[in-house]
Formats: structure tokens, C-alpha cells, sequence
């Protein structure tokens, strides 16, 4: 079960990027602790979720007219500065919904300051559950979608 690039790996764990078929190459992890970014297999940074202001967009990153790849980005606090990590994609396209779902996912459950959430690997289970079935293409309709898989 997915929701775009967010999967739940062999530990256990929801992650974002293919860790199970490219496992030394960039992903994340959403631990009980923060999000922790790996690359070439070693843990790079570990984020605690106290530090997320905002998660506020889950996609490509440009430089100009060139794609540089999926990333997250989010604001931190403490100090405020711009984080973002990249991750690799999985062989299988995302559906649009399913990326738009998940940003939105990461947007509400940060502006309900409840991000440490997403690093209990049974909450992230059921709300995937819920909206993984759902298209919904309206922002009203994917907003709604989202609150109440969150608060099912």
C-alpha cells in the first residue's frame, strides 16, 4: 500500500523514495524520532518532528528549467530555516491524487502541529488505507478527503 511516494518499507517504517529496490540510494524515513534522511545506505540527518513548522510541498524540485528530482521540503524552527530532502523515485508512476493527497496530508497534519504522528508507522497505515482508494480532484474535496481520514 502506497499514497505517491510514500511506502511502507520491510522495517516497518513509512518512507519516502524506493528504499526496498535502490536501498543505497536517497530516501527518507519517517521514524518515531523525525524524518531521517538516507543516502549510499548511511543515515545522513535525523529532523525531530518538534522542528516542523510546515511541510509544505512533496514533489519535483526545478532549478530553472531543470528538474533536479522528488523532494520534501518543509520550514523548521529553531533556528527557522528551509529543509528539504531528496529522494528517489520508484520504477511505477504516482498517480496526480495520490501526490496531491499526501502534500496535503503533510500540510494539515503540521498545521495541527501533530507531525510526531507520522512517525508512528500505524497511524500513517490507516490514513493511507483510507485515501489510497480516493481521486478526489476539487481542493475543497481533497481537503475534506484528508481531514477525515485523519481523524478516522
Amino acid at each position: 500500500m502506497a499514497l505517491g511516494p510514500l511506502e511502507r518499507g520491510s522495517d516497518g517504517f513509512w518512507g519516502l523514495g524506493d528504499r526496498e529496490r535502490n536501498p543505497s540510494g536517497r530516501h527518507v524515513v519517517l521514524l518515531p524520532e523525525g524524518f531521517e534522511q538516507r543516502h549510499d545506505g548511511v543515515r545522513q540527518a535525523l529532523v525531530p518532528w518538534s522542528r516542523f513548522m510546515t511541510i509544505h510541498e512533496v514533489g519535483p524540485r526545478f532549478e530553472g528549467r531543470h528538474r533536479i528530482g522528488p523532494v520534501v521540503r518543509a520550514t523548521l524552527r529553531d533556528p527557522y530555516e528551509v529543509w528539504e530532502a531528496r529522494f528517489t523515485r520508484h520504477a511505477h508512476r504516482y498517480r496526480t491524487a495520490h501526490v496531491l493527497l499526501l502534500d496535503e496530508l503533510f500540510v494539515q497534519t503540521a498545521e495541527a502541529k501533530e507531525t510526531a504522528r507520522l512517525g508512528d508507522p500505524d497511524w500513517p497505515a490507516a490514513v493511507v488505507e483510507r485515501l489510497a482508494p480516493q481521486s478526489p480532484w476539487t481542493r475543497k474535496a481533497l481537503r475534506s478527503a484528508v481531514a477525515e481520514a485523519r481523524e478516522a
